[in-house]
């Protein structure tokens, strides 16, 4: 395995968390960090700041990063991402997040960042795109299959 590059690494706000945890977690575990992740990412748009996707998420939103993860599982089916996945597959929270930090490095080992795809200013959610997005998985957001 190559070294991966600093520069990348260094802007990428998940590498830097999941490298001292217990500093930006309270209770490290990568369903926190996923929840923080998220938490920075409203921020981003809320604020206006321009910040790139990819700086905040780096490969955490690529399909290929959960992949093997989920192949894990023992079940590549589940429509989990991630951080649920490594929370079934790890006992134990810390050694969940080292395993994420020795994935993210090595898919920057392999891979740079995909800032076509995440580039641009994260927008907001408008109200007509939740709508379509309730409709779609009414379940998801309602508790039920319907949405009536």
């Amino acid at each position: 395995m190559t070294t991966p590059s600093t520069d990348w690494l260094k802007e990428c706000l998940a590498y830097e968390v999941v490298c001292d945890a217990p500093h930006w977690l309270g209770e490290p575990s990568p369903v926190n960090l996923q929840i923080f992740l998220f938490g920075a990412e409203e921020r981003a748009v809320l604020s206006g700041s321009g910040i790139e996707r990819w700086k905040i998420f780096g490969p955490l939103c690529e399909p290929s990063f959960d992949a093997p993860i989920l192949q894990e599982t023992g079940h590549p089916t589940l429509t989990i991402r991630w951080a649920r996945a490594l929370e079934l597959i790890h006992f134990s929270m810390f050694s969940a997040l080292a395993d994420l930090r020795q994935r993210i490095e090595q898919w920057y080992c392999e891979h740079e960042p995909d800032t076509t795809s995440y580039s641009g200013v994260i927008s907001p959610i408008s109200v007509e795109n939740l709508f379509e997005e309730m409709t779609a998985r009414p379940g998801m957001f309602l508790g039920s299959n319907s949405g009536v």
